[in-house]
């Protein structure tokens, strides 16, 4: 193997395990109890959620005894907004991460990278044993 398909196959390697990195950091608490957002809004209107942090459409709540709760829900409109400064929530919006959809968009490509710039190898391949190939003239 040479030197430009081990530094490919080493690209692969880093996208893929980025992308195994930016769901684990983007993916909810293991701990965090889901519930229904009509019951996330019972809790606020009871005063039991301290914070909120709004991301995209998942709601992640912290109750009185600092457990997670997250929801999906409309989380960006103004009448929940307002819900939440009623009762003196904390709240904070952050976007969504993109980064795992960028990477995940380009891990295909480099796959095909790979494929492409080992062509060459299964054409010498090709040449020095031609039962490697079904039709080895065609693939070179």
């Amino acid at each position: 193997m040479n030197v430009k398909m081990l530094a490919i196959w080493a690209g692969i390697a880093a996208a893929l395990f980025a992308i195994f990195l930016v769901a684990k950091v983007e993916a909810p608490s293991a701990s965090a109890h889901k519930v229904a957002y009509s019951e996330l809004l019972a809790q606020i209107d009871k005063g039991e959620i301290v914070s909120a942090k709004v991301i995209g459409d998942t709601i992640e709540a912290k109750d009185k005894h600092k457990q997670t709760i997250t929801a999906v829900g409309p989380g960006s409109s103004e009448t929940f907004q307002a819900r939440l400064e009623k009762h003196g929530v904390a709240f904070e919006f952050q976007q969504p991460g993109q980064l795992a959809n960028v990477l995940i968009q380009i891990v295909p490509f480099l796959f095909l990278l790979a494929g492409v710039i080992s062509s060459p190898a299964k054409c010498k391949a090709a040449r020095a044993a031609p039962w490697v190939l079904a039709n080895p003239r065609r693939a070179c």
